[in-house]
């Protein structure tokens, strides 16, 4: 979606077949002499790469007032970049967060991430720890013979986690570290970060060299621009209709 836009100016073609115009397009003035791009693009890189991490840091901290604050950007960022769905679901949590009474609003917040290890700063997201737990629980059925009812399906999910204790204090016993199957490898990204400062370094991309441009728009520069009326008019939009849920009228009705 981002690369059907204008870098200075924001036009949008609604296909790919629309790019043969660019070029015309750009000679008409809206790339500004002066505006060095790569610049932009570079730091606007950098931006997105530093919120990303803090958005780990403050999941594996189980920081979750932090973590809402930082959603109150991205779903700015979703917005501009047309990521609706996205933008409206983390409108939606904010209204939550709005109406809910205050043992409903500590709990949405602080249950963002599981602690799976039973160590400090060590969290990872809701989602990702249900993946685990699936992946688990299909090692447990593969080797089930019978009709899955839910009698079955429940007995599986508690044998899962048993068996995987069992092979852990096994191998902990018998001085066995091999690596789990199915788990992610946390690698050190030092010599990859770098390699990409010395590029950045080489190429200059970050200092101002008067007017360059990509040939392609990677990043646009409406994701940090947003018009506030339309965002308000979009956000008042929005939160009437998630008033007219029955669920919210009786969400009200609990802090009374």
């Amino acid at each position: 979606m981002l690369f059907n836009r204008c870098e200075a100016c924001g036009k949008r073609y609604e296909r790919m077949t629309g790019k043969k115009g660019w070029s015309a397009h750009k000679q008409t003035g809206c790339h500004a002499d002066g505006v060095d791009y790569k610049l932009f693009h570079s730091k606007s890189v950098i931006t997105i790469g530093l919120m990303r991490i803090l958005h780990n840091t403050v999941i594996s901290y189980a920081d979750g007032q932090t973590l809402m604050s930082l959603y109150k950007y991205m779903s700015i960022w979703c917005k501009n970049l047309e990521l609706d769905n996205y933008a409206k679901g983390l409108l939606e949590l904010h209204f939550q967060l709005a109406i809910l009474p205050s043992h409903l609003r500590v709990s949405l917040i602080q249950n963002r991430s599981v602690n799976s290890r039973g160590q400090p700063n060590t969290n990872i997201p809701v989602d990702l720890c249900l993946e685990h737990e699936n992946r688990r629980f299909k090692e447990q059925a593969k080797t089930y013979r019978g009709e899955f009812t839910q009698k079955a399906i429940d007995k599986i999910s508690k044998a899962s986690n048993v068996t995987r204790t069992m092979v852990k204090q096994l191998k902990v016993s018998t001085n066995l570290h091999q690596r789990e199957v199915g788990v992610h490898t946390q690698k050190d990204p030092t010599d990859d970060i770098v390699h990409l400062v010395q590029n950045l370094h080489s190429e200059d991309l970050l200092e101002y060299r008067g007017s360059r441009s990509f040939g392609k728009v990677f990043v646009s520069p409406s994701i940090f621009q947003a018009n506030s009326n339309k965002l308000c008019s979009w956000m008042s939009g929005h939160i009437k209709s998630f008033r007219t849920r029955h669920f919210y009228r009786y969400v009200n009705t609990l802090g009374k």
